[in-house]
């Protein structure tokens, strides 16, 4: 029940992202301690982010106002203080009222509302020029003043268009955009706006671009602007884009896509079916493990709400074919996407690599692994580790236990009998003089088992394949089951342990063992705080993919901000995270493609006869 209220509050969430409906701004006000603030009751799907933007403040000014929300994420139905900044002028709707802040000054003000200090003083007859702007006074501009500013610092009379390009900046870019769109350094930019600080870029404000190319050259540098447009990019390098002490030179505002396949209106078909048959209300299985590693990311993202960060992030239900995420790609919804997490589905991944072309632009994939995509595209950063290294992973097992009996187990198909020799050179490879042979499952039986086995030591078993057929895997463990005076160990992947109808005692005798990216230290002070956030909020406990979805947002979107969203050439060819849900090590190879990375760590934990899980390995 409990999963499933957490698929209605996703849900939500998702909906949000779809919908242009704006926020209703509260017509309640307060004074606390002499500042005047807006009382608002927050909504379902509302966000820091949103309500800076419809309030017209920083995320930083509501959450310095309400500190509550600096250790907890925002609820429905909570009331919070938003400082009023503008509002409209009592009777006169030609004006607008503005609350002085800290580090406003007259010449500041003037300047970004486009009017002269002599129009300031018409328009606030009542103030003394002689006495300095105090903090929280309230002051009044025109209505128009802002739009007024842009017409009058790009009109006509001013431009001078052989120096420079006048560019209004839009929601979206970045510094870091428009060095590489029009060629130009950071210093450049700040010589030509002697009061821009090279960081930090507002919505509507003014650039001038310095024209370094003759009008040829520059017609082919528009033509690289609008290609960018369009999601196609040369890729230009600067030499300082992996230096991390200076957070903003990448700017402030980055857009995030996540692409993960929740299945809206399948599982509300299912569940009102299982209503109607009066079962228990259950969500698809992939479903259930996208919405932990959704509901991880929600709780990472607080890790950036004090840092001056605006993330924008856009959620999409892709389904589990290509037909959504073509449509996202025609419509150019990635034209500003700075990162992108998901898809799940191989397919998928393959489409959206072939079909985009962005080669300023990561992809963080949570579920796939499929190494061929990482050697085939470029910019791909695996989250799971491929079958080669888990592989190698169980290859450091036996050769810890040379000892043991190593039988890896073959299927019917051909890609089975691929990843069988995969594992099966791994351990060859670690130890050749091992005991180690194959076995053959025919779909009923392990062919010629009782040739294999030994009963005077233990025999690991391994199967590289999911067997998706419950029936199937039954069989599998009822064979090593009967095995009644043997030592077994059967290692395979976790989703096995998802069939419900299996009699638990069959997974215990065969000492099921399986292989893991994640490891959870609950001791960590740490991990009992993303416990508790996570309770909190979502009422339920977090799982693997729940850790999985924090771990990748606060490592990765961190790298995002202080690199630039080609973050991945600054990796060296690995990089390594200490994450709540175990140790990331993010490593390329040379058969990889450009800048594609996989987590190389692997663990394995053992089923105890008390039915708990303990680590093996390493």
């Amino acid at each position: 029940m409990k999963k499933f209220l957490l698929f209605i509050f996703i849900l939500s969430l998702i909906s949000v992202a779809y919908s242009q409906s704006g926020i209703n701004i509260s017509n309640e006000k307060v004074i606390v301690n002499g500042k005047k603030f807006y009382r608002h009751n927050v909504n379902s799907g509302e966000t820091i982010y949103s309500l800076s933007k419809a309030y017209k403040v920083t995320e930083k000014d509501i959450i310095d106002n309400n500190p509550d929300l600096a250790k907890s994420p925002l609820k429905a139905g909570q009331s919070i203080l938003i400082p009023v900044v503008f509002e409209s002028a009592p009777n006169n709707e030609n004006y607008i009222i503005y609350t002085v802040k800290p580090g406003d000054t007259l010449y500041s003000l003037c300047k970004r509302f486009g009017i002269t200090e002599e129009k300031f003083y018409e328009i606030n007859s009542d103030l003394n020029p002689s006495k300095t702007l105090k903090v929280n006074q309230q002051i009044k501009f025109p209505a128009s003043a802002i739009d007024e500013k842009i017409e009058q610092k790009i009109s006509e009379g001013q431009k001078d268009t052989s120096k420079y390009i006048y560019h209004i900046i839009e929601k979206g870019e970045t510094v870091y955009n428009l060095t590489k769109k029009f060629n130009v350094t950071r210093e450049e930019l700040q010589s030509a706006n002697p009061d821009f600080d090279g960081i930090k870029l507002k919505v509507g404000e003014v650039i001038l671009i310095p024209r370094k190319n003759s009008p040829n050259e520059f017609a082919l540098s528009i033509n690289q602007q609008n290609t960018y447009k369009t999601g196609k990019v040369t890729d230009n390098k600067n030499s300082d884009k992996c230096d991390s002490q200076n957070w903003y030179k990448n700017g402030n505002d980055f857009e995030i896509a996540i692409l993960l396949p929740f299945e809206v209106n399948s599982n509300i078909q299912s569940l009102i079916n299982q209503e109607n048959r009066k079962q228990e209300q259950r969500l698809h299985t992939i479903t259930e493990k996208i919405i932990s590693f959704y509901s991880g990311i929600l709780v990472g993202l607080e890790y950036f709400s004090d840092k001056n960060i605006n993330l924008k992030i856009k959620v999409y239900d892709t389904g589990k074919d290509n037909t959504f995420i073509k449509k996202l790609i025609d419509e150019n919804k990635f034209a500003k996407t700075d990162l992108i997490i998901g898809p799940a589905f191989n397919s998928q991944v393959e489409f959206i690599n072939n079909n985009l072309y962005r080669n300023d632009l990561y992809y963080i994939i949570p579920f796939s692994s499929n190494q061929r995509i990482i050697q085939e595209h470029s910019n791909n950063i695996f989250l799971k580790s491929t079958d080669n290294f888990i592989a190698e992973a169980i290859a450091d097992y036996a050769a810890n236990n040379p000892e043991s009996r190593y039988i890896v187990i073959q299927g019917n198909t051909e890609d089975e009998n691929h990843k069988s020799q995969i594992y099966y050179d791994a351990i060859k490879s670690k130890n050749n003089n091992l005991n180690l042979s194959f076995i053959r499952f025919s779909g009923s039986n392990l062919m010629e088992l009782s040739s294999k086995v030994n009963k005077d030591v233990e025999n690991v078993f391994i199967l590289p394949f999911n067997v998706n057929n419950e029936t199937q895997f039954t069989r599998i463990l009822l064979n090593l089951f009967n095995l009644k005076d043997y030592q077994i160990r059967l290692i395979a992947d976790k989703s096995h342990l998802d069939y419900e109808t299996i009699d638990p005692n069959y997974y215990v005798k065969t000492n099921f063992t399986y292989f893991s990216n994640s490891y959870i230290d609950y001791s960590n002070p740490e991990t009992k705080t993303f416990i508790s956030k996570y309770r909190d909020v979502f009422l339920c406990e977090p799982d693997e993919f729940s850790f999985l979805g924090y771990d990748a947002s606060t490592f990765l979107i961190d790298k995002l901000i202080k690199y630039g969203n080609t973050f991945g050439e600054c990796f060296n060819n690995s990089v390594t995270y200490d994450g709540l849900g175990g140790n990331i090590f993010l490593k390329r190879y040379d058969n990889f493609a450009n800048y594609s990375y996989v987590n190389k760590t692997v663990y394995l934990y053992s089923l105890t006869p008390d039915y708990t899980f303990i680590k093996i390995h390493p």
